[in-house]
């Protein structure tokens, strides 16, 4: 019985999830706006990883 190849980098990024930045967050509206913070966050800060503590993952629907 033989082992399994690597997986593609595509799925093992898709394993990890979204990288947790404003983009990805359920918090970040259309408009650019945070409606947790109620602050529009700066640009550097809204592609930033791992920078909010309330980054909550959006939802799919």
């Amino acid at each position: 019985m033989g082992m399994r190849y690597k997986e593609p980098e595509a799925v093992t990024a898709w394993r990890k999830g979204p990288p947790a930045c404003c983009h990805t967050c359920e918090h970040y509206a259309v408009d650019g706006k945070c409606v947790f913070h109620w602050a529009e966050p700066p640009e550097d800060f809204a592609a930033m990883t791992n920078a909010c503590a309330d980054w909550k993952q959006e939802t799919p629907f």
